[in-house]
């Protein structure tokens, strides 16, 4: 469950960005820009996926987190 929650938590802030950056909020830009690089720092050590399974886990995280950071800054806008 953490690796999916890493993953997840990654590609929501990431997706919520990519919509802040093409539409000019440049607050929304900043403040994901941050929260996207401070994360990757805390858990480049620890998201290291060996097996199918652990990779698997990760890539649906990294699914569910785009798909939810894109219905969040839709809301949002």
């Amino acid at each position: 469950m953490r690796i999916f929650s890493t993953a997840f938590l990654y590609m929501l802030l990431l997706s919520m960005n990519t919509i802040c950056l093409t539409s000019g909020i440049w607050l929304g830009v900043a403040a994901l820009s941050f929260a996207i690089s401070f994360i990757w720092c805390v858990n480049v050590k620890r998201v290291a996926v060996h097996t199918i399974t652990e990779r698997i886990t990760y890539a649906g995280g990294a699914m569910c987190g785009a798909l939810i950071g894109l219905l969040i800054t839709n809301i949002w806008l």
